[in-house]
């Protein structure tokens, strides 16, 4: 499963035993790409006492990617979304690419992935 360490709330619940773990990430807010610098500032402008993490931006991803959903289908059925989102091929605004092929599982194929290890809290480093 996945678990962002890096999130401030894994090293305060543990006590800062999360340091020096291993765990990936969809986005590098610690590096962000052109797509994803200003989400993260209008995110942390927004909301100063919760500074925006990989749960903000992958919540953001499934928001945006059920809207481009829907506007493909057309229509808000549950077989139309359904057959539109075996085959999305949508690039979301943060710039995550998500593709659905389904068959054979219907997973993203296409997943964003960062490798980092845990330097502190909500600190991390690229690996």
């Amino acid at each position: 499963p996945f678990a962002p360490f890096q999130d401030p709330v894994y090293c305060d619940g543990t006590k800062g035993a999360v340091k020096g773990d291993f765990t990936w990430l969809a986005q590098h807010p610690s590096a962000p790409t052109t797509q994803l610098k200003p989400f993260l500032e209008k995110y942390n402008a927004r909301f100063p006492q919760q500074e925006a993490t990989s749960f903000s931006t992958s919540g953001y991803d499934s928001v945006m990617t059920l809207v481009e959903a829907l506007k493909n289908a057309g229509a808000a059925d549950r077989d139309k979304l359904s057959a539109t989102l075996a085959n999305l091929d949508f690039t979301t605004p943060i710039g995550s690419r998500i593709t659905f092929k389904n068959p054979p599982d219907g997973n993203n194929v296409n997943p964003s992935v960062v490798a980092v290890q845990i330097t502190g809290r909500g600190t991390y480093v690229a690996v």
